[in-house]
């Protein structure tokens, strides 16, 4: 119950500062409960124009991103980056033996 109070207080402060400083604000990813407790508050923080974002239809993980192009005047997207990792130093097609990995 804690942490459902905590998720409310949350929510409230980043709808708050979103009108108060007119700029985007968003939470962390939320899982289903999470997105649960938000469709519960939708109406409380409404004046926001909050909504709920997610990558793709079958990711259950979203973000809530409050504000909108008509209250701030620009369109805001959610900060969220990839990163790509590849190996600098061998290639795939080289055999593998143990200095491969002493290097």
């Amino acid at each position: 119950m804690k942490e459902e109070e905590l998720l409310k207080k949350r929510l409230m402060e980043l709808c708050e500062k979103a009108y108060n400083q007119n700029i985007y604000t968003y939470t962390h990813f939320l899982n289903e409960y999470e997105q649960s407790i938000y469709q519960d508050m939708k109406q409380e923080l409404a004046y926001t124009h909050p909504i709920l974002v997610g990558g793709h239809k079958h990711f259950t993980r979203a973000v809530v991103m409050f504000g909108s192009e008509e209250l701030f005047g620009y369109q805001g997207e959610v900060p969220v980056v990839c990163a790509r990792i590849s190996p600098v130093s061998w290639s795939i097609d080289e055999p593998w033996d143990r200095e491969t990995f002493d290097r």
